[in-house]
Protein backbone atom coordinates (compact mmCIF):
# COMPACT_ATOMS: atom_id res chain seq x y z
CA UNK A 1 0.00 0.00 0.00
CA UNK A 2 1.04 3.47 -0.98
CA UNK A 3 2.43 5.85 2.07
CA UNK A 4 -0.59 8.29 3.10
CA UNK A 5 -0.04 11.31 4.74
CA UNK A 6 -2.94 14.09 5.77
CA UNK A 7 -2.35 17.73 6.37
CA UNK A 8 -4.75 18.56 8.71
CA UNK A 9 -5.80 21.05 11.67
CA UNK A 10 -7.35 20.15 14.99
CA UNK A 11 -10.83 22.36 14.50
CA UNK A 12 -11.20 21.20 10.86
CA UNK A 13 -14.21 18.90 10.77
CA UNK A 14 -13.70 17.59 7.21
CA UNK A 15 -10.06 16.93 8.74
CA UNK A 16 -11.97 14.83 11.62
CA UNK A 17 -14.21 12.80 9.03
CA UNK A 18 -11.16 12.26 7.04
CA UNK A 19 -9.57 10.60 9.82
CA UNK A 20 -12.18 8.47 10.82
CA UNK A 21 -12.77 7.14 7.24
CA UNK A 22 -9.41 5.73 7.07
CA UNK A 23 -9.74 4.56 10.38
CA UNK A 24 -13.02 2.87 9.84
CA UNK A 25 -11.15 1.73 6.57
CA UNK A 26 -7.87 0.33 8.80
CA UNK A 27 -5.64 2.57 6.12
CA UNK A 28 -2.89 3.98 7.94
CA UNK A 29 -1.51 7.12 7.53
CA UNK A 30 0.61 9.65 8.94
CA UNK A 31 -1.33 12.81 10.13
CA UNK A 32 0.60 16.52 9.96
CA UNK A 33 -0.82 19.35 11.84
CA UNK A 34 -0.32 22.56 10.26
CA UNK A 35 -0.99 24.72 12.88
CA UNK A 36 1.12 22.59 15.66
CA UNK A 37 4.12 21.93 13.36
CA UNK A 38 6.76 24.13 12.15
CA UNK A 39 7.86 21.94 9.33
CA UNK A 40 4.10 20.45 8.31
CA UNK A 41 3.26 24.24 7.66
CA UNK A 42 6.51 24.65 5.30
CA UNK A 43 5.48 21.33 3.32
CA UNK A 44 1.89 22.25 3.32
CA UNK A 45 2.35 26.16 1.69
CA UNK A 46 4.71 24.33 -0.93
CA UNK A 47 1.88 22.05 -2.07
CA UNK A 48 -0.23 25.38 -3.28
CA UNK A 49 -2.97 24.57 -2.19
CA UNK A 50 -5.15 25.78 -0.23
CA UNK A 51 -7.01 24.45 3.29
CA UNK A 52 -6.85 21.10 4.49
CA UNK A 53 -7.50 18.54 4.84
CA UNK A 54 -4.70 17.44 1.91
CA UNK A 55 -3.63 14.28 1.11
CA UNK A 56 -0.29 13.21 -0.13
CA UNK A 57 -0.67 9.17 -1.69
CA UNK A 58 2.48 7.98 -3.44
CA UNK A 59 3.38 11.11 -5.75
CA UNK A 60 -0.36 12.29 -5.64
CA UNK A 61 -1.62 15.46 -3.82
CA UNK A 62 -5.49 14.93 -3.13
CA UNK A 63 -7.14 18.98 -1.65
CA UNK A 64 -10.31 17.81 0.03
CA UNK A 65 -12.10 15.06 1.35
CA UNK A 66 -14.11 12.71 -1.08
CA UNK A 67 -14.31 9.17 -0.52
CA UNK A 68 -14.29 7.62 -4.03
CA UNK A 69 -11.38 9.72 -5.08
CA UNK A 70 -9.19 8.80 -1.69
CA UNK A 71 -10.45 4.68 -2.81
CA UNK A 72 -9.08 4.98 -6.10
CA UNK A 73 -5.77 6.59 -5.18
CA UNK A 74 -5.24 4.07 -2.36
CA UNK A 75 -5.71 1.00 -3.92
Amino acid sequence: MKQIIIYTTAKCKYCKKAKKFLDENKIRYVEKDINKDKTAKEEHSKLNVKGVPVFIIGNEVIWGFDEEKLLEFIK
